[in-house]
């Protein structure tokens, strides 16, 4: 379980709060998993994301809830690195923009350095018109475990499939965490649009979580 308190960083508002987002995942078998996603990383994003939505100077709620996903976790047969992803939620509430998204999460170690890739198609399913349209999102980690200290770099792909070359975003972000027996707290910081052809570093997120696990 895992609850994120999601920041701006934009210049004059730093600090300013976005949302409050839970998320958590829990294994029904060896090979199968069910969960929830409300902030932004669990969604594979860098900014946005669902939950709690905070008015702020840095943002306005359209909505008290933002949304949030149910995921399926499923172990790929033939491999321990693979893992299929079906989703199914909420982009948004004001109005509806119900979206299923399917994925695989593929992840690699070698010694203490380890990499993570989470490809995605999402499917508006409703009020298309009203922004909720097909989109790719390709996230990717690459980090070191240090005993009880990870700390990684992500980047990723994300854009609406209708007019893609025009509009996709780059982002580049730091992460670092720190675990103690159960508990892990930690930190990213990130620009979600520093590359594509509207690349801005003016837009900067960050996020602090604290997580608990069996």
């Amino acid at each position: 379980m895992t609850l994120v308190d999601q920041r701006s960083l934009m210049r004059g508002v730093v600090g300013e709060p976005v949302t409050l987002a839970l998320d958590g995942v829990v294994g029904l078998t060896p090979d199968l998993a069910i969960g929830v996603s409300h902030s932004a990383a669990a969604q594979g994003l860098m900014r946005g994301g669902g939950g709690l939505c905070r008015d702020s100077a840095a943002h306005v709620c359209d909505a008290l809830y933002a949304g949030g996903y149910v995921d399926v976790r499923w172990r790929v047969p033939g491999t321990a690195a693979v893992t299929g992803l079906t989703r199914l939620g909420l982009d948004g509430v004001s109005p509806w923009k119900p979206v299923a998204r399917l994925g695989v999460i593929a992840r690699g170690q070698r010694g203490r350095a380890w990499w993570a890739a989470q490809p995605e198609v999402a499917v508006g399913l409703a009020n298309r018109g009203n922004g909720n349209r097909d989109a790719l999102l390709v996230p990717a980690w690459a980090g070191l475990t240090l005993r009880s200290v990870e700390v990684w770099l992500e980047t990723g792909l994300r854009g609406e499939i209708d007019g893609f070359s025009e509009a996709f975003e780059i982002r580049l972000g730091l992460g670092g965490a720190y675990r103690w027996r159960a508990l892990t707290v930690g930190a990213t910081v990130g620009f979600p649009q520093l590359l594509g052809p509207q690349n801005t570093a003016n837009i900067r997120v960050g996020s602090l979580w604290l997580s608990w696990s069996r």
